[in-house]
């Protein structure tokens, strides 16, 4: 699905998501009732099911935005709520597969032959 064109004289080539996904916005902040971080207006959780789709809690359906990793978009999600989320992956991915050969294998020079 293509977000609908703009209006000719608003001098915007297409709406923005806030605009054309307002009514599942409104709808997940009418009915959530978890904790937010400071100046959210939805909780992470929210932000969650927004992304990746299911249903607000009066039962309007969320349609998908991403299709791929939940665990992906909920670390993405935490690292914005938070200041430690993606630090703690990044420690994680270091640890378990050797982070800085996997750096020096992937960006160094190429040796000319």
């Amino acid at each position: 699905m293509t977000a609908p064109m703009s209006k000719p004289d608003s001098g915007r080539i297409r709406l923005s998501a806030e605009e054309v996904y307002a009514h599942e916005l409104f709808a997940l902040a009418a009915g959530d009732k978890l904790p937010r971080p400071a100046n959210w207006r939805v909780s992470p959780q929210a932000v969650v099911t927004y992304i990746l789709g299911g249903k607000a809690a009066d039962g309007s359906p969320i349609s998908a935005k991403y299709i791929g990793n939940r665990r992906l978009i909920e670390t993405a999600v935490a690292t914005l709520a938070t200041d430690r989320a993606l630090c703690c992956w990044d420690c994680r991915e270091r640890r378990s597969r050797g982070y800085r050969n996997i750096w020096q294998r992937r960006f160094r020079a190429p040796r000319n032959a």
